[in-house]
């Protein structure tokens, strides 16, 4: 079909007016305001845990610490005891006497050491059995019955004690059985230990 010219015109000014809208972009518009943030939903329910994990390799051995003091938690020592000889020692051999001991128990009668010791006047401490020469005076002790230990005090000759006696004050000491020395199995034998090396060895005051 032809086109009559007063179609023509029209359809020409429709595609100008078209190209001119297309080509000229529109000013940018103002930012929208914000909208409001939801609300967080429910924590869901938790997992199940998971298997154990293959253990690891063992470390290396560490560094072997210092050795440690003696214990002396079970170790009994008395004050210095006044002697318990009154005698008179020029008109005997010998005497005995006893002091009370209240944790000679029969356990370190047989099991543990029992050492006593002895002091002058002077303060020199002797461990029993002590032979005193220059006077003529033999100490001992040993476990009596029940809780008492037996001091003994002898001439050394066949005559009697015949001077003043040298030791005034004793003191004992219970070891119970069971304590090994560093680095052995086997008990310590206390009595080859002189009164200041067990004195500092069991922490003993003076």
């Amino acid at each position: 079909m032809k086109m009559t010219s007063t179609t023509r015109f029209f359809a020409i000014l429709l595609m100008g007016t078209l190209t001119m809208a297309c080509s000229k972009d529109g000013d940018i518009g103002p930012q929208g305001e914000q909208g409001i943030q939801g609300q967080q939903g429910p924590a869901g329910p938790q997992g199940e845990v998971g298997p154990e994990g293959a253990q690891g390799e063992q470390g290396p051995a560490g560094a072997e610490g210092e050795q440690g003091q003696p214990g002396t938690a079970n170790v009994i020592y008395s004050d210095w005891i006044t002697s318990p000889f009154t005698f008179d020692p020029n008109t005997v051999l010998g005497w005995n006497s006893f002091i009370i001991a209240p944790g000679l128990t029969e356990d370190i009668k047989e099991n543990g050491a029992v050492l006593v010791y002895g002091k002058s006047a002077g303060d020199v401490v002797y461990q029993l059995p002590a032979v005193i020469f220059g006077r003529n005076q033999s100490y001992s002790s040993r476990p009596g019955s029940s809780y008492n230990l037996r001091l003994i005090v002898e001439s050394i000759d066949s005559g009697v004690i015949g001077q003043p006696l040298l030791l005034i004050e004793f003191r004992y000491l219970l070891i119970p059985g069971g304590i090994p020395e560093s680095g052995k199995s086997a008990p310590v034998d206390y009595t080859k230990f002189s009164y200041e090396e067990i004195a500092e060895r069991f922490n003993i005051p003076d």
